[in-house]
């Protein structure tokens, strides 16, 4: 991703259009990964909290979530800033 980005860091528009291009590739690597994980952790994990389960009270994102979404938040958080930042926002 970073070897991608770094490609971006160019002043031709054409060839920062094609680290942009390699960025989208890097992130839907990514999510394919990130499926492939979820499908198999799911063959071993319960995907919801038993009954009568008390939530964790203190916040981290192991604890608020029932899959395992918080192990790629952060990763998706930086995902949303790369489109923001491809799309001129």
């Amino acid at each position: 991703m970073f070897l991608a980005i770094a490609a971006c860091d160019v002043d031709k528009k054409s060839d920062r259009e094609k680290g942009f291009e390699q960025i989208n590739i890097e992130m839907e690597k990514f999510e394919k990964a990130a499926e492939n994980l979820e499908r198999v952790y799911g063959k071993i994990r319960f995907w919801s909290n038993p009954d009568g389960y008390v939530p964790d009270r203190y916040f981290h994102w192991a604890s608020q979530a029932e899959d395992i979404s918080f192990m790629f938040q952060v990763e998706r958080g930086f995902h949303k800033y790369l489109d923001d930042w491809m799309s001129g926002k």
